[in-house]
């Protein structure tokens, strides 16, 4: 079995060859990479077909095609990459909710935030807070900023879902 990766030289697709070399090198395969503007990789493109760059082709022992793969297995979709942004403000919300809700609570048994805990959850929390607490009114009792902070969270957590869901 053989593996051509063809390609054109010096385009932007460089990168996700090298990358695609080197993961393939890991699991053991050496494929052969082929300049698809070059005579052979031109008379191979014919033979297999292949139309776009970069594409991965296998073909087997008797010379036979086994699977194409043409550029999009090597482009990263669109929607895919929608997804995961959409996917990692969901986790940033999710956790940074965990860790506001455990500076909430820890704060009603160590209100001055004290001890190498409570540093981490005011060293992670502070930066969103301290804008609120600017923003809200003060009160000498209750600090809101966590309250205020939750909604702001879930509504860029709507809001991001709402831009995802809409194209």
């Amino acid at each position: 079995m053989k593996l051509y990766i063809f390609y054109t030289v010096n385009t932007p697709a460089d990168r996700d060859i090298a990358y695609l070399q080197h993961r393939l090198a890991t699991a053991q395969i050496t494929p052969e990479l082929v300049d698809a503007d070059s005579r052979t990789g031109a008379a191979l493109a014919e033979l297999y077909d292949v139309m776009q760059r970069p594409a991965v082709v296998v073909v087997g022992a008797d010379g036979q095609l086994i699977q194409p793969r043409r550029s999009d297995a090597l482009r990263c979709d669109p929607l895919m990459l929608q997804a995961i942004s959409i996917s990692f403000v969901n986790l940033f919300v999710f956790v940074f909710d965990i860790v506001l809700l455990a500076r909430v609570v820890w704060s009603w048994f160590n209100p001055q935030l004290e001890g190498p805990i409570a540093g981490v959850l005011r060293d992670l929390t502070e930066p969103i807070l301290a804008p609120i607490r600017r923003v809200l009114p003060r009160s000498q009792v209750l600090d809101f900023s966590p309250l205020v902070a939750f909604v702001l969270l879930q509504l860029l957590s709507m809001l991001a879902s709402w831009l995802g869901g809409s194209s």
